[in-house]
Parts: C-alpha cells; structure tokens; sequence
C-alpha cells in the first residue's frame, strides 16, 4: 500500500470516529489530518489530471484547515463528516492504482 492511499485511508477513519463524543484535542488532531489527507488527494488528482477531484480534495483543505477557523452545529459536522468519509474511500479506491497501470488498462479496453 502507497504511503499516500494508508495516510487517506487514517483520514477516513479518523472522520468516522468523529460522530462519537471526543476531547476538544482529537477534532483539532482531525482536522490537521484530514488538511493534510486532502492535499495529498490534490497533489495526486493533478498527477492524474483529475481536475474536479482535485477541486473536491482543495474544498475538503479549505474547510478543515484548522488556520480559518471555520466552524458549524454538531449536527451539521456530522453530515460533513460523512461526505468527507465517502470522498476519502473513494479517492484511495480510485487513485490505489500507479498511473502507468491506469493508462494500460484504458489502452487494453479501446
């Protein structure tokens, strides 16, 4: 497994874990580590010229940077938290492939 995949995987659990009661600490923990699980997503969207992917991963940054501040309802973070969680499985399923395997697949299937 890629460094890159096992830290957005940490990511999707770690965003799972957060509909449960934890010390202040842990949310300003999640929030480094999803900022940082997102622009690992970015940097790996633009290698894969994933354009919209890497807008989707550049907006989960923005809105977990723990520098802004940006704050919301528990309930609200709950249903934030779950569209990240999806983002993140999908993003280390989509992207678990190396680039060079991905373009021989799509040549071997045209």
């Amino acid at each position: 497994m890629k460094a890159s995949t096992f830290f957005i995987l940490t990511a999707f659990l770690l965003v799972l874990a957060a509909g449960f009661d934890w010390p202040y600490g842990f949310y300003q923990f999640l929030r480094i580590v999803v900022t940082v699980a997102a622009v690992i997503g970015m940097v790996v969207s633009i290698s894969r010229e994933a354009g919209v992917w890497c807008a989707f991963m550049g907006f989960t940054a923005i809105l977990f940077f723990p520098g802004f501040g940006i704050s919301f309802e528990r309930e609200t973070w709950v249903v934030i938290d779950v569209i990240v969680s999806m983002l993140f499985i999908v993003t280390a399923i989509r992207f678990r492939k190396p680039r060079e395997a991905v373009n021989e697949a799509e040549k071997s299937t045209a």
